[in-house]
């Protein structure tokens, strides 16, 4: 389940049943591109309005672009309020723009683009050509240019990783980073522990609660580095695999994202989503302290 389709659970306040409602929701995650944006985004004007609707896209990681099914270097962002895909790529003649609802598929020209720090808008002036409208194949959008260009979902992060690597799979990671801010003091309290400590964090790269909250875990390796606590992330698949996971079972995970706290090879405690995750540190310094 990626960024999209997950954005109405984002604000659940109890993590509890998250295992119950993701064996509802099966492989939702896989649904087609244009049905994911268009579940998640509430409804908007066309793509032929304002700058105002072309704006506000940011990063995701959730998406791939394939030529003749091998995935190419690309940078997608997504904007909710035009239910769109902003496609880049040395492979791309020009930017695309991507309209969920109608198909519809427009190279704009790179001067028409404004960066920000976090998210690209378009000017209102923009030069827009339209190249055709793309086909859907199973989970797959077909590009009408270049031939053989496809959309698909991005495959999960799963097994062990580290922070480079989430970075690398979901550049939204970085800006959740960029965003959180941690409490000074309680980072003192920790960085003053005399025991080494491990937290390992299983969490699904499709979560959307884990795109929330895992930033803050991040933002807080960051902050520790050479203070003796470790971070690790384990990633899963979608359910129902997911919770077959060998290393999920052994561990008793039953919610996304988990953080798992030891001392030495001794768990000292657990936590699973808002309640821990909102302020990481200082849940980490109640259960080390």
């Amino acid at each position: 389940m990626n960024d999209l389709t997950l954005l109405q659970h984002r604000r659940a306040a109890d993590a509890g049943d998250h295992r119950s409602r993701w064996q509802r929701l099966g492989r939702r995650g896989s649904l087609p591109i244009a049905a994911a944006i268009v579940a998640a985004v509430a409804p908007a004007a066309s793509p032929g309005q304002s700058h105002g609707v072309l704006s506000g896209f940011v990063p995701s990681g959730e998406y791939q672009l394939t030529i003749d099914g091998e995935p190419v270097d690309a940078e997608i962002a997504l904007s909710q309020r035009a239910a769109a895909l902003l496609v880049e790529s040395e492979v791309l003649p020009a930017p695309l723009l991507v309209f969920a609802r109608t198909q519809r598929v427009d190279q704009v020209a790179e001067a028409g683009l404004l960066r920000g720090d976090d998210e690209i808008d378009l000017r209102e002036d923009a030069e827009r050509t339209y190249v055709g409208d793309f086909t859907q194949d199973g989970h797959e959008l077909i590009l009408p240019a270049p031939e053989n260009a496809r959309l698909r979902p991005k495959p999960p992060l799963l097994g062990p990783r580290e922070l480079g690597d989430l970075l690398q799979h979901s550049p939204a990671y970085r800006t959740g980073m960029r965003e959180y801010r941690v409490d000074p003091a309680q980072v003192a309290k920790l960085t003053a522990l005399e025991q080494p400590v491990r937290v390992r964090i299983v969490f699904g790269s499709w979560c959307g609660h884990c795109k929330h909250y895992l930033p803050h875990a991040l933002k807080l390796e960051e902050s520790l580095r050479g203070a003796g606590i470790d971070f690790d992330y384990y990633g899963i698949d979608y359910p129902p695999e997911g919770w077959q996971d060998a290393e999920v079972r052994a561990l008793e995970v039953t919610g996304l994202p988990t953080a798992i706290v030891y001392r030495g090879d001794r768990e000292v405690g657990r936590f699973t989503g808002a309640k821990g995750f909102e302020r990481i540190e200082s849940t980490l310094v109640d259960l080390l302290d």
